[in-house]
């Protein structure tokens, strides 16, 4: 795989990141604004589709791909997002919203197809760094996309954002179009293939899900309400000082990364991480402003290890040949927990208020830590979770 192709699927995630990034963040403002809805329940219910929408057609569009060449699909499936972006635009009544924006996020289920294409062509001694690369490109998108969103939100209407969507899937189809002529392909060494598949144990693929279902639970649990929960602690900077920090994880990733291409050893350790991550999310919970931002920037350090590791188990236990199902089985565990978190977030919102999303997502990681510690009880196993990142 040429240095060519592969930063082009970088770039491609790195856009599609961006526009998926916008408004997750803003849909309470975005529904108050453009259809005058201010229930929490509505907004958790709207997000918690989007989940469901994604968790069952990537799936679909995994099974597409054996048929049809992942970057030839790629290119219809953007422009019918496009489009769809575009009618969300021009679209004024609430029910029309729903049909024309999901039917949008179903087409746009199909990017994730990227990410084991990209992996189904590298060499494994640089698994660890690519998957580390990815994370950030995700993280660093959804810099990109907070502040975006933010700022379109703060000055201009809030359908504005869709066009800029629209913009970023036509950018995402032209990219598609020009890496068909030079994309490798796609044979697979039939001996690693065997060799690999002899090792691969489906419990392991299945036990991981869950693992990250409990995990993603916990990270999306704090998104829908986030903006709303930071206004409720500063009084000034509007929803674009909101939109960046929420993005302050992100940037963390990329402090993480730096610093991981400096050193030439690294050993973090899943636990350790989720403890990072946990008090991160308690100091998140305060009502300190100073205390919150300490805890988002500990969060975000604690995420990128977590994110890395777990990737890396997935690729480690699975086979290039299996990259795309076995990876659509974890990410439909991983969209449940985002589905659970988003309709959950609308409800304890409006049980309980806006710190309530934080004290369950800190329950969560409780959660995760155990099943985390129960995994590396398990002797084959072991090897996979505490091999040291020290590719990055």
């Amino acid at each position: 795989m040429s240095h060519s192709f592969k930063y082009s699927l970088v770039v491609l995630t790195l856009f599609a990141v961006i526009c998926d990034s916008m408004l997750m963040p803003f849909y309470p403002q975005f529904f108050s604004s453009e259809f005058a809805v201010s229930d929490p329940k509505y907004v958790g219910l709207y997000v918690a589709s989007i989940g469901i929408v994604v968790m069952f057609f990537f799936p679909f569009w995994a099974q597409v791909a054996k048929k049809i060449a992942v970057l030839p699909l790629l290119v219809g499936t953007q422009f019918a997002a496009a489009s769809l972006s575009i009618a969300c635009y021009w679209n004024e009544e609430l029910l029309s919203f729903w049909v024309f924006s999901l039917t949008m996020i179903a087409f746009k289920a199909s990017y994730l197809l990227v990410y084991p294409y990209l992996m189904s062509f590298e060499d494994k001694s640089k698994y660890t760094h690519t998957i580390g690369l990815l994370t950030v490109v995700a993280h660093f998108g959804v810099i990109i996309g907070a502040v975006v969103g933010g700022s379109i939100l703060e000055f201009t209407e809030a359908k504005n954002v869709f066009l800029l969507m629209a913009l970023g899937d036509f950018i995402q189809m032209l990219v598609c179009l020009c890496l068909i002529n030079i994309a490798p392909k796609t044979a697979v060494d039939k001996k690693e293939s065997e060799s690999s598949k002899a090792k691969r144990n489906k419990s392991k693929v299945i036990f991981l899900a869950l693992l990250m279902m409990s995990f993603y639970f916990s990270v999306y649990l704090i998104r829908p309400f986030f903006a709303a929960y930071w206004h409720t602690l500063v009084d000034f900077g509007g929803d674009v000082i909101a939109g960046v920090i929420y993005a302050l994880p992100a940037l963390m990733a990329l402090i993480m990364l730096w610093k991981n291409y400096r050193t030439t050893q690294q050993d973090y350790r899943l636990f350790a991480a989720l403890l990072l991550a946990l008090s991160g999310m308690l100091l998140q919970a305060s009502s300190i402003a100073l205390l919150f931002i300490t805890g988002r920037c500990l969060f975000g350090l604690a995420i990128f290890i977590i994110m890395v590791r777990l990737d890396l188990i997935l690729y480690q236990i699975s086979s290039p040949d299996s990259y795309a199902s076995d990876y659509s089985k974890v990410h439909f565990f991983q969209n449940l927990g985002v589905l659970i978190s988003s309709f959950t977030a609308g409800l304890l919102v409006s049980w309980h208020g806006l710190v309530m999303p934080f004290w369950m997502a800190s329950l969560g990681l409780g959660i995760t830590l155990f099943l985390v510690f129960w995994f590396e009880k398990k002797p084959n196993l072991q090897s996979t979770i505490e091999q040291p990142i020290n590719e990055l």
